[in-house]
């Protein structure tokens, strides 16, 4: 059977480090349920005052209810509805235990659910979808702005009937995921030629060692430097086969891997501070 190494991180971004009160509203997760593996973010809308709280539940609710109904779900048909209409039930529950208007719970979603040779992916509003084909990297789900580049749809945009994109198939050729929320669009993802960067490959190559708390230390690593391109928070999720002759690294490798400056059009954190400076300076946001 497959194994896979997962990892996932949020960082808080820069304009929000300015105030009192400032807080991460993206949420990166990941779970292993029996013979699933799934990944999940979301980047909670900026102009509400719960998005973090509902980025956080829908992410946890979506990962528990496609691990355990992957089979049946699958092969349904009409799943984009069915799913659209259970975030949308989740969410009203939410914001009325916590006598809200739903819309403060607002978020994107994007999430990879694996079981055996399958995986069942999902994506509402921006950030993208990644992954690394035969050694190749491609974007299996792009950003969808909406009516302006910087607005988008989200979990609880009611009116847009068709914001949730579902890709599925199989899984044999295919190396690796990468989730990514908006905030590392200009550091990862090229939207002139809707590609990838480069240094993306370095980050899914990152999750290589079979530690998962080197996995985390080295993904906050990476958040911690990428965020001097973007004021918004920034979060990464990554799903990778485990290779079977792989040697545990020690992170101090794996982070000397890392060429920072290969990322595009970037001034990078190693213009003004030292690695560990960047990764002591730095607040990490709770999962």
């Amino acid at each position: 059977m497959q194994v896979y190494n997962m990892s996932s991180a949020s960082i808080i971004g820069r304009s929000h480090l300015k105030g009192e009160n400032g807080h991460c509203q993206d949420y990166a997760t990941h779970i292993k349920r029996g013979d699933v593996y799934a990944i999940v973010l979301a980047d909670g809308a900026g102009s509400y005052r719960f998005s973090k709280l509902g980025a956080k539940h829908i992410s946890n609710y979506v990962l528990t209810y496609l691990s355990k109904h992957f089979d049946k779900l699958y092969d349904y048909e009409r799943l984009p509805t069915l799913l659209t209409n259970k975030i949308e039930e989740f969410l009203h529950r939410i914001a009325l235990i916590k006598n809200i208007d739903m819309n403060e719970l607002s978020s994107t979603l994007l999430f990879v659910v694996i079981k055996d040779d399958r995986f069942l992916a999902g994506h509402i509003g921006d950030g993208v979808i990644g992954y690394k084909k035969k050694g190749e990297l491609k974007v299996l789900s792009h950003p969808l702005n909406g009516d302006s580049a910087n607005s988008t749809y989200f979990t609880t945009s009611i009116s847009f009937e068709n914001r949730l994109r579902i890709y599925k198939g199989n899984i044999k050729e295919i190396e690796a995921f990468l989730l990514m929320s908006d905030g590392l669009g200009d550091s990862l993802y090229i939207r002139r030629e809707r590609i990838l960067a480069k240094f993306a490959d370095k980050i899914i190559d990152a999750a290589n060692t079979n530690s998962k708390d080197k996995r985390d230390e080295i993904l906050n690593y990476i958040l911690a430097q990428l965020r001097e391109k973007t004021m918004d928070d920034c979060s990464l999720a990554v799903i990778k086969k485990r290779e079977d002759t792989l040697k545990p690294e020690d992170d101090k490798e794996v982070k000397s891997k890392l060429d920072i400056h290969q990322l595009p059009f970037v001034a990078t954190a190693y213009s003004f501070y030292s690695p560990l400076k960047a990764i002591s300076n730095y607040s990490v946001a709770e999962k």
